[in-house]
């Protein structure tokens, strides 16, 4: 028996249960589990019992599927899921809904989650299959950690080219700086996404058109020995001071898009050569995937940020006040986020959640939210909840995360801005301190409109 807990922002929980080893979900009346939303296809997927298993497998829909396990996404926003192993208690995003397992079958859920019908990342497999063949055991289980560690960071290049750091200078502990560059979004211009030194003072590090042009041009890895004599009209070789220099392209699905040096400058005596070559050549496409995977979640966001902006344009000729309310809150929520120092990834949730509120809650506009994003509706719908549980859904300080305190603070001061003196709406913030609103957030309002003369409510973004 297989019991699914089914939820969408907005709407009350509910629960499904199916006795048979299939069950069919899509937007079709057809299907065993059906779910009306503009996201899910008319036949999107299903769960199959498999003996032990349990098995979810994407049905060629057209905005695909994203599992949770343990909290961690193991499938991309747009890319189809086939052949999904699935544990009790992981949880299926399709379109606007979420379905969590609860099953009562013993069986399922013990077994580690795996994907099926692709090629296994552990470094048994890695070694073994020939794709880094003759690479030491210790290498391969860096590598290894670096893909997971970088997998972890995707939401921000910075913390991926951070992580990335750290692992590549300990594969190769005689390169003294890194580099990786992709072409931008018009595969124009090259742009510099990391430039580290070992040292730390990336701000010496320069880059080396020559190389990574050639490597990128020609799709070929490069070993650069006395480069300065060899190269002594590369005027960018030259400045650059660089030694010797492995480099090697960064390739996706649509062909190269960037590439990855290493390299050796004001050290003498220390040379890369052909077995570090190797050892790049093997690990390029790993670090390409993790570049590309980055560089397409975030042009998913911009993307949803852009599709909501002109959702708002449309929305203004029928609902000015509405929409004009919106975008105070955001200004002031993301001023607020800024001055709690909050990621670029929060910020942008704390964008597309408080750009929710032009619409009603029990209308948002029907979209498909990258992970990162997924939890604007329900923020936006949770505007009012106070952290005393006297919001009106009674969410207590613990259910509240710290977006919607910023966004639920923003949206009061907003709305009460036009109607109560400054001091008077101070006084009642700080009454309310603590048991209605986060400390933290108060203290970063305050720090905003410490720095400005515009009255609460009229803060512009930095």
């Amino acid at each position: 028996m297989l019991r699914l807990t089914i939820s969408r922002p907005g709407h009350d929980i509910t629960e499904a249960t199916f006795v048979g080893d299939v069950v069919t979900i899509g937007r079709a009346a057809d299907n065993q589990l059906q779910l009306e939303d503009d996201a899910v296809s008319s036949h999107h997927g299903r769960l199959e019992q498999r003996g032990r298993q349990l098995v979810y497998t994407d049905l060629g829909s057209t905005n695909g599927t994203i599992l949770y396990h343990e909290g961690r996404a193991l499938a991309i926003t747009g890319r189809q899921v086939r052949g999904q192993l699935v544990a009790e208690h992981d949880r299926i995003r399709i379109g606007a809904f979420s379905l969590q397992v609860e099953s009562s079958d013993p069986r399922i859920g013990q077994h580690e989650t795996q994907v099926l019908e692709t090629q296994s990342l552990r470094t048994e497999a890695l070694i073994g299959s020939g794709m880094l063949a003759g690479v030491d055991p210790r290498k391969g289980e860096r590598i290894l950690a670096m893909i997971a560690d970088g997998h972890a960071t995707l939401g921000s290049m910075t913390r991926l080219c951070a992580c990335l750091k750290d692992h590549l200078f300990r594969l190769f502990p005689k390169a003294t700086h890194l580099s990786i560059v992709q072409r931008d979004q018009h595969g124009g211009s090259l742009v510099v996404v990391a430039h580290e030194s070992r040292k730390g003072d990336a701000s010496e590090v320069r880059i080396s058109h020559t190389i990574v042009q050639r490597a990128m041009r020609d799709e070929v890895a490069l070993l650069l020995v006395d480069a300065g004599k060899e190269l002594q009209n590369a005027h960018s070789v030259v400045l650059s001071q660089i030694e010797t220099a492995i480099c090697a392209p960064l390739r996706n699905s649509a062909g190269t898009f960037g590439a990855l040096q290493l390299d050796v400058r004001g050290t003498r005596g220390q040379t890369l050569d052909g077995a570090d070559l190797a050892l790049l050549v093997g690990i390029a496409d790993f670090v390409a995937v993790l570049v590309d995977n980055q560089r397409q979640l975030q042009g998913a966001h911009n993307g949803v940020l852009a599709a909501l902006d002109s959702l708002m344009r449309e929305r203004e000729v029928t609902n000015r006040e509405g929409v004009t309310r919106a975008r105070r809150i955001r200004t002031l929520a993301v001023s607020i986020g800024r001055a709690l120092r909050l990621s670029s990834r929060e910020l942008e949730l704390l964008n597309a959640s408080a750009s929710l509120l032009a619409w009603p809650r029990s209308g948002p506009p029907s979209m498909y939210y990258p992970d990162a994003l997924h939890d604007a509706p329900f923020i936006a719908s949770c505007c009012d909840e106070r952290l005393d549980g006297s919001g009106p859904h009674g969410l207590i300080a613990d259910d509240i995360t710290l977006p919607t305190r910023i966004i639920g603070l923003a949206c009061h001061v907003v709305d009460q801005a036009g109607h109560t003196s400054q001091a008077q709406l101070w006084e009642q913030l700080e009454a309310d301190r603590e048991t209605v609103w986060d400390p933290r957030c108060l203290d970063a309002l305050r720090s905003l409109f410490a720095e400005s003369e515009r009255p609460v409510g009229e803060v512009e973004a930095a």
